[in-house]
């Protein structure tokens, strides 16, 4: 059975904003993250609500990066975007609204239950701790600045659409 070692947690790197912004062009940016730094990306939910003249969206995400074939790294992102309308702006389709945006990090170790009799899990957890512990410090280092560079990717990215 898979471990997971949460790096960051749900709540730790929230962003929340409400603007005018580009959401294909938001969707797009953040997809190529995912892609550009080496994730599987996987659409987990999608959700669509209309409200008269509004609508909210709820988009789950997870990236999947795989370190070796014992341990991975797993990005989630919550995508919400509450009372959205579309408006124009110089011919183009905006999304005015609430976005709120979710992140949080995990370390899976034996992510293919490969190690699932008690005697090979008592021999990899003293691998991990005895004779690899610096692999393991790693790991868990490039995945927390790889959820810091995705939050800090979409705040750029918010700060620079900037429509009035």
């Amino acid at each position: 059975m898979s471990d997971k070692d949460i790096i960051i947690k749900e709540g730790d790197l929230d962003i929340s904003q409400t603007a005018i912004f580009n959401f294909n062009d938001f969707y797009s940016t953040t997809k190529t993250w995912f892609k550009d730094n080496e994730y599987g990306h996987v659409e987990k939910k999608y959700e669509e609500t209309i409200k008269g003249k509004t609508k909210d969206i709820k988009i789950g995400w997870e990236g999947n990066k795989k370190f070796d074939d014992y341990t991975k790294a797993v990005i989630k992102m919550k995508i919400k975007v509450s009372d959205s309308q579309q408006v124009e702006h110089k011919d183009e389709k905006l999304t005015k609204g609430t976005l709120k945006i979710s992140l949080s990090a995990d370390m899976v170790t034996d992510y293919d239950d490969k190690v699932s009799n008690p005697m090979g899990k008592l021999w990899r957890g003293l691998q991990e701790k005895f004779f690899s512990p610096h692999k393991r410090f790693k790991f868990q280092k490039e995945i927390q600045e790889d959820a810091n560079n995705l939050y800090n990717r979409i705040k750029s990215f918010l700060n620079i659409q900037k429509y009035n």
